[in-house]
């Protein structure tokens, strides 16, 4: 789960494929790098959350025969913090 500020997170990739990362809402989240091969980092960074609704997605990484789906939430502002 993502604060509500702008937050960067790192997840790891354990692969001997290529792979691809594909989101269903690319617009609050930046993803690098968004392919690879191997074993790597994937940084996710959530972009300030300006409304205080939770806002969720999934991310999915591809490669071959293989999907995994990461569920990404993010925190919405406080009112007490407008």
């Amino acid at each position: 789960m993502f604060e509500y500020q702008q937050e960067s997170q790192t997840i790891s990739v354990f692969s001997n494929v290529k792979w691809t990362v594909v989101t269903e809402s690319d617009s609050w989240l930046d993803i690098s790098p968004s392919s690879g091969k191997d074993n790597m980092e994937i940084i996710i960074t959530a972009q300030p959350n300006e409304s205080n609704i939770i806002r969720s997605t999934n991310i999915r990484i591809l490669g071959e025969d293989i999907e995994k789906i990461i569920q990404v939430y993010q925190k919405g502002k406080a009112i007490e913090d407008n």
